[in-house]
């Protein structure tokens, strides 16, 4: 057989080998979303109010504290990424 001729056939073999090899899903559409997460909030966790009162002060006072810790880990992450892939 030529290589033209084998390629087709390779195609076919690989996607009947991958439509077999995959699991059957159970049907989820009579079943409610379901978070895979468990949260045990109390009652009075839930009553509980913003200690911090939302005032332009205050929405600026966030925004350096996030600017001060998140974006430097991120930096370090990003680049700790781009070196893992370059190796």
């Amino acid at each position: 057989m030529t290589a033209k001729a084998l390629l087709p056939v390779l195609t076919v073999v690989l996607m009947a080998a991958g439509l077999a090899g995959q699991e059957k899903q159970p049907s989820k559409a009579g079943a409610a979303a379901q978070s895979p997460h468990t949260y045990n909030i109390t009652p009075g966790e839930k009553d509980r109010t913003n200690p911090v009162r939302l005032t332009d002060a205050s929405v600026e006072r966030g925004k350096k504290i996030f600017a001060s810790s998140a974006r430097p880990v991120t930096a370090i992450r990003a680049t700790a990424r781009a070196n893992s892939l370059l190796k």
